[in-house]
């Protein structure tokens, strides 16, 4: 639950997931499939985020992990 707050925390900073305190879900989940570059950077900004939502792979890079994907979007 603690993870779960934080993320809530992380997405209503960013002004265009929240509207009078509540978060816009179905913007969110259309981002995430979009792979939006401002919600990917908000995410991986966060250390908290990234260790659960990215994998680092070869260079530096981060991928999302397509195992979280379908608990993003639930």
């Amino acid at each position: 639950m603690q993870f779960y707050n934080h993320l809530i925390t992380i997405l209503k900073g960013l002004e265009k997931y929240s509207s009078d305190g509540k978060l816009l879900k179905n913007l969110i989940v259309e981002d995430a499939l979009k792979l939006d570059s401002e919600l990917i950077s908000l995410l991986h900004n966060d250390p908290v985020i990234r260790e659960k939502f990215f994998e680092k792979i070869g260079g530096g890079y981060f991928s999302v992990r397509q195992d979280q994907i379908p608990k993003i979007c639930h």
